[in-house]
Order: C-alpha cells, then sequence, then structure tokens
C-alpha cells in the first residue's frame, strides 16, 4: 500500500493530468494517494497483514529532513499556516522512503520515474505535431514557440527542459546498457523523440545540464582508459557539438542577454537578503522586484540555491545543501550488492547530478521531487546497511558468503568505516565546504557575468 502510494505521488507530480483534463480541475488528486500512504505507514507499525514493521528515524536522511521542515516551519511568518504544506512534502520523503522495501521494489519505483517522463515527452510531442491533448500549443506560442506545457511545473521551457534532460540516463541504464538488441533500439528511439523536444525548448541550461550526466552516465564503471578516451573526445570536441543546437552561440554574450540581466539583478536583491538576516524572509515570501523605466517588475530568481537562501537563510541553505551532501554520501558509499542495487545506484547518482546542476538554472528549491529523490536515496542506503548487517550475521555464524553479483567496487566487504549509518563531523564539514562553494559562486556569477 505504501509503494503503491509512492508511485501515485511520482506519477501525479510529473503528468499532472489536473492540469489539462477539464474534468479534474481544482481537484485535489493528491490527498486521497497522501491519505493511502499514510494508512499504509501506520498499518505497518502495528505488524498487519504479515507485513514487517517500520523503523523509523534510521538513517541521517530521516533526521535531516525531520530538522530541515521543523526549521521552515518555524522560520516562517505564516507560522501554522504554512503546516500543512510542509507536512504533505515531509510525507512525499517518508512514503517513499518506506514504500521502497526491496531491490525489486528500488528498481520498480525508477522504472515508473522513467515511463512518467516518456509520458511528458508524449505531451511534448502531441504540441508539436497536431495532436495537442494538453492544450499547450498557446502556452508554446506565448514562449515565441520554445517549447513547454499546459502544466504546473512545465509552463516554461527551461523547466521542461531540465525535466526531459533526467529521462536520458534512465533509459541508458534501463534500456541500452547490457539489455538486448530490440530493447536497445526502443532506447534510442526514445531518446530521438527526447532530442526532438529538447531541441525545441530551446534551453541553454538543460543542454549543458544533459550533456554533462550523459557523459557521467557513459563513464560510470567504466575502465580508466575509457573513460580517459571518452573526456578527451568530450573536451576536444563538446564545445563545436553543443554550439549547433539553439540558442547556444549566445553563450558568449549573456551579458547582453535582458533575461540574464534581469536573473542577475535577482540574484544580487536575493544575496543582500543573506546578508542582513539571519533567517531569511521566510518560506516562499522572497520576491525580487526590479525597477525598469518606471515600471515594478517581479523577477524570479531561476536558482533553487539563490530562492533557499533568500527565503530560508544561510541556516536552511545549509540544511538543503547537507541534504544533498548525504544523498551524495549514501550513493559513493555503498555499492550495488547486486545487479538490480548496481543499476538503481548509477541511476540515483545522475539523477541527484542532474538535480543539483539544474538547480543554478531553475526553482525547484521545495518541489515534490526532492523529497521524493532524496526518500529513494535514502531508501537505497537502508537496503544497503540491511545487506551490510546479514553479511556481518553470516561472519558471525561461520555461514559460507554468498558471492556479490556485482564486481564493482565490493564495498560491503571492505573497511567498516564504509559502513557509514550516522551524521558525523566529516558531514557537518562537507556541508559546510558546499555552502562556501555556493556562496562563492553566487557571489561569482553576480560580480563576472
Amino acid at each position: 500500500m505504501v509503494f503503491t502510494a509512492s508511485i501515485c505521488i511520482l506519477v501525479l507530480y510529473f503528468v499532472r493530468p489536473q492540469d489539462w483534463i477539464p474534468g479534474l480541475a481544482g481537484f485535489h488528486v493528491i490527498r486521497p494517494v497522501i491519505a493511502i500512504g499514510v494508512f499504509g505507514l501506520m498499518s505497518r507499525t502495528r505488524n498487519r497483514h504479515g507485513l514487517l514493521p517500520l523503523k523509523f528515524m534510521r538513517t541521517p536522511h530521516e533526521w535531516l529532513m525531520l530538522v530541515y521542515l521543523l526549521y521552515m516551519l518555524f522560520t516562517s511568518p505564516d507560522g501554522l499556516q504554512v503546516f500543512s504544506e510542509l507536512l504533505a512534502l515531509g510525507l512525499f520523503f517518508f512514503i517513499t522512503m518506506h514504500g521502497i522495501s526491496s531491490a525489486r521494489l528500488m528498481l520498480a519505483f525508477i522504472n515508473w520515474w522513467k515511463w512518467a517522463l516518456v509520458v511528458v515527452v508524449v505531451m511534448g510531442l502531441g504540441t508539436l505535431y497536431g495532436f495537442d491533448f494538453t492544450q499547450s500549443s498557446v502556452a508554446t506560442a506565448e514562449m515565441q514557440g520554445r517549447l513547454c506545457l499546459r502544466h504546473w511545473m512545465l509552463d516554461n521551457p527551461n523547466a521542461l527542459g531540465h525535466t526531459l534532460v533526467t529521462l536520458l540516463p534512465l533509459l541508458y541504464f534501463t534500456m541500452f546498457k547490457g539489455r538486448p538488441l530490440t530493447s536497445k533500439i526502443m532506447a534510442l528511439v526514445t531518446a530521438l523523440l527526447v532530442g526532438v523536444c529538447l531541441w525545441h525548448t530551446q534551453s541553454k541550461g538543460a543542454y549543458l545540464v544533459g550533456a554533462a550526466v550523459i557523459l557521467v552516465a557513459l563513464l560510470l564503471g567504466r575502465p580508466l582508459w575509457f573513460k580517459g578516451a571518452v573526456l578527451a573526445i568530450a573536451i576536444g570536441g563538446g564545445q563545436t557539438a553543443l554550439s549547433t543546437l539553439p540558442r547556444m552561440s549566445e553563450m558568449g554574450a549573456l551579458r547582453q542577454d535582458e533575461g540574464v540581466a534581469g536573473r542577475i539583478m535577482a540574484w544580487e536583491i536575493a544575496r543582500g537578503v543573506t546578508e542582513h538576516t539571519i533567517t531569511g524572509e521566510g518560506w516562499k515570501k522572497f520576491a525580487a522586484v526590479i525597477e525598469w523605466e518606471g515600471e515594478s517588475i517581479d523577477k524570479a530568481t531561476h536558482s533553487s540555491y539563490v530562492k533557499i537562501g533568500a527565503d530560508l537563510g544561510i541556516p536552511g541553505l545549509l540544511l538543503y545543501l547537507s541534504l544533498l551532501c548525504c544523498g551524495l554520501r549514501s550513493l559513493l558509499t555503498y555499492g550495488g550488492y547486486n545487479v538490480r542495487m548496481e543499476r538503481a545506484r548509477r541511476i540515483l547518482f545522475c539523477l541527484l547530478l542532474s538535480y543539483i546542476g539544474s538547480g543554478w538554472m531553475i526553482d525547484r528549491a521545495y518541489h515534490t521531487e526532492f523529497f521524493l529523490l532524496l526518500g529513494a536515496i535514502a531508501s537505497y542506503q537502508v537496503l544497503s546497511v540491511r545487506h551490510v548487517r546479514e553479511l556481518a550475521q553470516a561472519r558471525a555464524s561461520a555461514e559460507p558468503l554468498p558471492m556479490p553479483l556485482s564486481p564493482l567496487r565490493r564495498h560491503m566487504q571492505r573497511s567498516p568505516i564504509l559502513s557509514w549509518r550516522t551524521y558525523g563531523v566529516g558531514d557537518a564539514v562537507a556541508a559546510c565546504l558546499a555552502l562556501q562553494l555556493v556562496l562563492f559562486t553566487w557571489d561569482y556569477v553576480i560580480l563576472n557575468l
């Protein structure tokens, strides 16, 4: 029941039928799903129907997420008025984490993520080629022909582009790498369709993030000589290849781009907030207002880091980065203990890197995607720790150890230092270094772009 609720949350987030199906407009389709998920969580804790009882707060991710949500609640000027929204976001995380209770369900969750994005591709193709069942052609026309959808999250080309590029590593790992020829052909055809939609978004940032995440996907698990060859090719010809994409020729003249100039002004206003307040202006409260030719213009930050820094202050930004760092540490610490988990680890790693990179170009700070992704990574941590414990018990009972199915980075049988389970000084230092890097980049862009 919990896993079913997590899948429904995932699909409703990406597809959002209530935005383009007239009969569902204004209907809160997510509420019954959350209710089902909560009921499943509570019934599991009472050990009903033969299911194992759930054990909460076993990972650093859970504790950090709880602190992050409480911080947003207590620093918001609206007080308890935002409680229901924050509660929903927290439940997205916990339902996802506890719904994925095995390697099989982990891969099933990832496959649902992939197919939900494939539906988004179909929505985009429909807009381009005359079967516009989402009625998105008007929105696309308002963006001067740049593809976007009638969709709360994907109603601008940049958001759509950054979402679509995450489908490419999913296709590579689930349908191409090590798969039969038929599956590879399907993956290539689907990737081509993704490319068509990406071309029409004309999103420069999405092209950059997409190129980076494809490169990472190709290099993961490869021998050193292969990595060197691919990197040499990417460095030598990557810039030329990217320059052929729409609007990429404008990268050398960003200072003259009015949209970029307005964005930098919003970043400068937001940086001033971080320097003069401790906890920011409050959850979702920051708004950059720019005076231009006698008019007041609202300008979005187009950055998760900048938005959180202005809303929640430096402490809130530190908590946000701590969660991202914990996600990275889980995926780097625990190698996949079988083929499914190794594939899941690489996919989650690419999705997280894509989210981190896109955070500089689009504002997805409080979107469901962040909580779903962290929930899946926290589940990966729990499953990996369980495997470590089983190996230790097998050693103690002198039973023969099963040979690991994945020969890649046998973390589970190395030093116990690699069995990371608690948030320590090293994690705090890593988060602080990430914070300094974010602030340095923020200031550098303001001064030099």
